[in-house]
């Protein structure tokens, strides 16, 4: 009898497990294809987490996975939110175009950041007048200071470039040795003389390291999301990891309101000198600290400039961090570039933005390793302002949407074999750059969400590539063992590695 009541038991436990299943599908049916709406498909996943436990060790290949079998227009769970995946050129640049799609998340971390800043972000501010207006005049700055000033610009990068390549020098040739530090501070030193202005060399270290720490201290916070921002309940459950977030913040933002002040101090708009004061020019005419500025427009030159100097560093150090380890893992290709420097500008001068139309396959390496190395494979997620439709679903208001810009560098209809490094891809019979092919390699963005100081960074990327390899060579260790496999964060990178760099004899 006992037996026979606990078997009942197990068969009620079991039946109830199979009616909620039972209900929660037809409920899904019913909502997909309720109310004349026609929702995108996509994977089953589990209460509370959704699809997050199933985003594997390389979340690019799960997706790819996910898209062969659901298509272009998929919708998976991250935590609390709805999600819906977009791949393929035709249907990401639809949504890009439709600034339904132009929002961002109400994450908490953006709650943190709202707390430091008020709402004055570009990167993750709401799509609204204030971020629209905040744009203009951030792209109006960057071109002020970079276009009018593109010989001061470009002067400084090859400057630091020259100390960076002294750096490399200093060390034992046949040592081998990491990168990363090198160029994180190199990058740092060159942003933050873009946002701030030349200075002595103690000057800058003295004001520029602390600057360095606390935004290494705050991606290492961010390295992999804050979990909170999916699953917001996580806040009771992980409170120091907001409060680290938001010290991280004001720490930073510390520093750039010293350098506001005293640029408030001695600006001439006559003089333009940097970024902040290419900004300054645009929102006042003579600001001073006796006269002041709009406290809210105060907030958003904070809030920007700590925007540029973030995303400047994450970036570009961790793309340079790329292109050095697939120069020592395909030195064929390195002494291609090289011999194309030496052809077009010799070891006499610099190579400047000037050479850029000339060095073709150089410039075609670039394009390559943007495309092959993942940066960000999703971007930053997208959120829809209203009801929208992509492709022919409806996609709803409130939703997160996630831009798989992977899925377009990787496109093997397009591509024929993307998987492969082949720099050759974006050169035409006539030795020319293939721009179609060049518009396809999306690692900074597109639609009003792409990356601000894109072109910037690509100056900044390419004169210290091809001045480095102009000088020197980098060589693969015999004992190391390079990866091509990326470490998955914010802004994938490379595992930490080691090469050694020589100097070129000719």
């Amino acid at each position: 009898m006992i037996m026979f009541l606990e078997y009942l038991q197990e068969s009620t436990t079991l039946l109830v497990l199979v009616v909620t299943f039972l209900l929660c599908l037809t409920a899904r049916r019913i909502m997909e294809h309720g109310h004349g709406k026609r929702y995108p498909p996509g994977p089953y996943g589990l209460p509370i987490l959704g699809h997050l436990p199933f985003f594997g060790k390389y979340p690019p290949a799960t997706f790819r996975r996910w898209r062969s079998k659901f298509g272009n227009v998929f919708r998976i769970r991250m935590g609390s939110w709805d999600t819906v995946v977009l791949n393929g050129h035709n249907v990401i640049t639809e949504a890009a175009s439709d600034d339904a799609f132009s929002g961002r998340p109400d994450f908490v971390s953006r709650s943190v950041m709202n707390e430091v800043y008020g709402d004055s972000q570009i990167t993750l501010a709401p799509f609204d007048h204030n971020f629209i207006q905040n744009r203009k005049i951030t792209a109006r700055a960057i071109g002020k200071f970079t276009g009018h000033l593109g010989t001061s610009t470009q002067g400084l990068i090859i400057e630091e470039t020259k100390l960076f390549i002294s750096v490399l020098l200093a060390k034992e040739p046949l040592q081998p040795s990491s990168l990363t530090e090198p160029i994180y501070t190199t990058v740092g030193r060159i942003v933050y003389q873009l946002l701030y202005g030349k200075g002595n060399g103690d000057l800058i270290k003295e004001r520029l390291d602390p600057i360095l720490r606390a935004t290494e201290r705050f991606n290492d916070i961010n390295k992999s999301g804050n979990p909170a921002d999916v699953m917001p309940w996580l806040i009771y459950v992980l409170p120091w990891k907001l409060r680290q977030l938001k010290q991280s913040l004001l720490e930073i933002k510390r520093f750039s309101a010293k350098e506001i002040d005293e640029h408030m101090q001695t600006f001439c708009d006559d003089n333009i000198r940097d970024i902040t004061d290419a900004f300054l020019s645009h929102i006042t005419s003579k600001p001073t600290l006796n006269d002041g500025i709009d406290p809210d427009m105060r907030a958003r030159l904070n809030a920007t400039l700590d925007d540029l100097q973030g995303a400047g560093l994450e970036t570009t150090s961790k793309y340079l961090r790329w292109t050095f380890l697939y120069m020592a893992v395909y030195p064929e290709v390195q002494k291609k570039i090289q011999a194309e420097i030496d052809e077009v500008v010799g070891d006499g001068r610099d190579v400047t933005a000037n050479d850029r139309c000339q060095l073709v396959y150089t410039d075609a390496v670039v394009q390559e390793i943007l495309r092959h190395a993942p940066l960000a494979p999703f971007a930053i997620p997208r959120f829809t302002v209203k009801d929208s439709k992509v492709s022919g679903f409806d996609i709803d208001k409130g939703s997160i949407v996630f831009f798989n810009l992977n899925s377009i560098m990787h496109d093997t209809e397009y591509w024929g074999d993307p998987d492969n490094f082949r720099p050759e891809r974006f050169i035409n019979v006539r030795n020319e750059l293939i721009r179609d092919k060049c518009r396809r390699v999306l690692a900074f963005g597109l639609g009003r969400r792409r990356c601000i100081g894109q072109q910037l960074a690509k100056l900044e990327t390419f004169l210290i590539f091809a001045n480095v390899l102009q000088r020197c060579t980098v060589v693969k260790p015999d004992d190391e063992d390079l990866d091509l496999e990326p470490v998955t964060s914010l802004v994938y990178c490379p595992k930490e590695y080691k090469v050694c760099v020589t100097q070129r004899l000719k």
